[in-house]
């Protein structure tokens, strides 16, 4: 393990909790209003009642997933993911260390003819998250220097996941991938406020359907 040195905390502090203090506030204020399931341990919540079944369907096939190929994996996952929220962010997927909480679009996940696929990238994903947290508890921050070597050794271990199912693994090639980092994520926390009230739920929950997306709840039309 890293050695935790007064400069680490110092970073950290600033980084996470200062910097980071907007999301931080948006992840208290999901987990106090928005209705939310405990799968394995973690809280999975979507603000959006009509696609809240699908997020929640497919979070809990993606974590089944992952606890029946790859226990050790699984382990991590339950160990540096609290809470798992759909949100409309900017990007694929962000992680907020101070509470655990990992934000997922879904919608980058559909796809129209293989859902087994979505589900598959779903728990890369989950098992990319909960790399980057592991890292964390190692004491290792990502840093401009090391930067590179943390984002590559977060993404081979989401490929190493996906080639124990046989899936491709072109999803996290280098150049496919943009996560928020070094606190940037929680700048757009207003961005993901902005979104649950802007699109259209009841479209994507259409689509999510017609998919074929498993889905838990107990409000499906």
């Amino acid at each position: 393990m890293a050695k935790r040195h007064f400069s680490y905390n110092c970073v950290l502090i600033w980084r996470e909790y200062c910097v980071g203090a907007p999301a931080i506030a948006f992840e208290v204020l999901s987990r106090w209003h928005c209705p939310f399931q405990i799968i394995q341990t973690i809280r999975v919540m979507d603000p959006r009642l009509e696609t809240r079944g699908y997020f929640t369907g497919m979070v809990d096939s993606a974590l089944d997933l992952i606890m029946t190929s790859d226990p050790v994996r699984f382990r991590r996952v339950r160990n540096e993911i609290n809470n798992i929220v759909n949100a409309r962010t900017p990007v694929v997927f962000s992680y907020g260390r101070p509470l655990k909480t990992c934000f997922i679009n879904l919608r980058c996940f559909y796809s129209e003819n293989n859902i087994k696929m979505a589900i598959g990238f779903l728990a890369s994903t989950l098992v990319y998250v909960a790399t980057w947290g592991y890292l964390f508890t190692r004491g290792i921050l990502r840093t401009e220097k090391n930067g590179l070597h943390f984002e590559g050794f977060c993404r081979r271990e989401a490929q190493r996941f996906l080639r124990r199912l046989g899936m491709p693994t072109g999803f996290w090639d280098a150049d496919q991938q943009i996560v928020l980092q070094h606190g940037e994520f929680q700048k757009e926390a207003i961005k993901d406020i902005y979104g649950i009230f802007v699109q259209d739920p009841s479209i994507e929950a259409a689509i999510w359907q017609d998919s074929g997306a498993p889905y838990k709840g107990d409000n499906k039309n």
